[in-house]
């Protein structure tokens, strides 16, 4: 590898300890800035946090302004297979560039940012480290913006495509939240007890109905209203469920998939709340 970007140098993360460095399990809302990583390696850790804390948050805005600056969501391309569709995967390239680790352990989940004219990808990784890659902008190490935010594995990320300045993450350590580009805090939209239902298992974003639906490790399947509303519980299989998604053509059928070997359709209208 020729620079730090590729090899995974500790630049190139931001900062994150030790490869073994797990961190506490905090609940409520958390400004991005709280999130931002000391850097272990300095003699003064204390001393550059001020700088890369702000240059977090020129990051976060740049973000949000790719949204509000005439960057558009693309609309939905007509998918009727043709020719000019396909695509000679023996042609495809992978810049230098397009290349960075940007978390510092595996990754668990990540999304990309719906705006058309920049290139921004969210990584989740083991450890709760959620990363920002953003290639378009800068060549260097730079490119790669990593925060703590959750203390476990990070199952889901998503970008609300109907407010593009939201970002979901949801983890094992049971919390849902939410990034406000705008307001750069993490809102806590769920938490509940480290292992009700086992684990968070997966989650998928409703924006239509302004609902995050959550899948868990016994099976279970709790909705949350974004905006503060009733959650609901219904047992769905009997192992861990580990995808959610939701009919485009009818908002009204759910499918989910469990490690019990079934995927499942469901009319959201019927199913039996559990007590």
């Amino acid at each position: 590898p020729s620079s730090k970007k590729e090899s995974g140098g500790r630049s190139s993360l931001g900062s994150g300890g030790g490869e073994d460095e797990v961190s506490s399990r905090r609940t409520g809302d958390l400004a991005a800035s709280e999130c931002v990583l000391k850097d272990s390696w300095a003699d003064d850790p204390e001393a550059p946090l001020a700088a890369a804390r702000a240059q977090t948050a020129a990051l976060l805005h740049k973000i949000r302004d790719t949204c509000t600056s005439g960057a558009s969501v693309p609309e939905s391309r007509d998918t009727k297979v043709s020719e000019r569709a396909v695509v000679d995967l023996q042609a495809l390239q992978v810049a230098e560039t397009d290349v960075a680790k940007v978390c510092p352990h595996r990754i668990a989940s990540i999304a990309f940012h719906p705006s058309a004219d920049h290139v921004v990808v969210a990584a989740g990784d083991k450890r709760g480290k959620i990363g920002f890659f953003t290639p378009d902008w800068t060549s260097d190490d730079s490119c790669v913006t990593l925060l703590d935010v959750h203390s476990s594995s990070v199952t889901w990320l998503a970008f609300d495509k109907t407010a593009p300045n939201a970002l979901y993450s949801s983890s094992y350590d049971n919390i849902v939240r939410r990034l406000d580009l705008e307001k750069q805090v993490f809102t806590e939209i769920l938490s509940l007890e480290e292992n009700q239902w086992n684990f968070l298992s997966t989650s998928h974003l409703d924006s239509g109905a302004q609902m995050v639906r959550c899948g868990f490790g016994t099976g279970h399947m709790h909705m949350v209203d974004v905006r503060g509303g009733r959650a609901n519980t219904v047992q769905l299989h009997a192992k861990t469920i580990r995808s959610i998604d939701v009919s485009p053509g009818n908002s009204n059928l759910i499918v989910t998939g469990s490690i019990d070997h079934y995927a499942r359709i469901w009319d959201i209208r019927k199913l039996k709340r559990t007590e």
